[in-house]
Order: structure tokens, then C-alpha cells, then sequence
């Protein structure tokens, strides 16, 4: 079975496993074989063409000694603009036409929500 699934953009994560393995001094053979994952399964998660299976995930993270915690704090998108191209994007390639106006506008509704929480939580306590 592949170490890999689902072909997508270059990820976030790719820039700081890339980091970690650097400042290890690892090459991606190095680092491959130390997460015991196959150097093409290393390279296209570091690159982001390719987004890993859960086990080969936690396998590079391990190796790197980084935690879902570390992966989780790196920023998915730096904008809601450029989180909803890419859902778009998704859609687009993989639902029927008939889903994708209904799951953008679920993720817009979401996408409010979430904003109108954020704002609660500015605003400083009443007296």
C-alpha cells in the first residue's frame, strides 16, 4: 500500500518539517530512514504534493521529535480568502455540482459563526 493519499498544494507543514530535518543536518534519505517511511513518501510530504497517511505523519513527526501540538500551531492558511479558494478548489475536483453551492454555503455560515465568536471574545467584560 502507498505511503500516501490524495494529491493536493503544497502544504503548510511542509516548510517546517523541512526546517526540522535542516537543522538535524538530515538529508531526506537520512530523515526517511530514521522515520521509517520511504524517502519518496518523505519527499513529497516536505514538498506538499502529496499529504501523507496517518501513520506516515506520525512517523516524520516523531522522527523530528515534533508533536501534533507543533503541527496543529503551524497556521493552515494565512487567510480565510486563501482556506476558502482552496476548499473551493476541492469541491470543484471532487463533489457533484449539485453539493458544491451547498457546502460552500455551509462553510460561509460556519465561517460567521466562528467570526461572531471570535468577536465575543474581544470584547472586554461589562462591569
Amino acid at each position: 500500500m502507498p505511503d500516501t493519499v490524495t494529491r493536493s498544494r503544497p502544504g503548510p507543514l511542509g516548510p517546517l518539517i523541512r526546517a526540522r530535518r535542516l537543522a538535524r543536518g538530515l538529508t531526506q534519505r537520512e530523515a526517511a530512514a530514521r522515520a521509517g517511511v520511504s524517502v519518496g513518501a518523505w519527499r513529497s510530504t516536505e514538498s506538499g504534493s502529496r499529504r501523507p497517511r496517518p501513520q506516515t505523519f506520525a512517523a516524520i513527526l516523531r522522527s523530528l521529535d515534533l508533536t501534533v501540538d507543533d503541527a496543529a500551531a503551524e497556521p493552515l492558511y494565512l487567510d480565510a480568502d486563501q482556506a476558502r479558494q482552496e476548499l473551493v478548489r476541492r469541491c470543484r475536483d471532487d463533489l457533484p455540482d449539485d453539493y458544491v453551492d451547498l457546502v460552500l454555503r455551509l462553510v460561509d455560515t460556519f465561517v460567521e459563526v466562528d467570526a461572531a465568536r471570535r468577536r465575543s471574545r474581544e470584547l472586554p467584560p461589562t462591569a
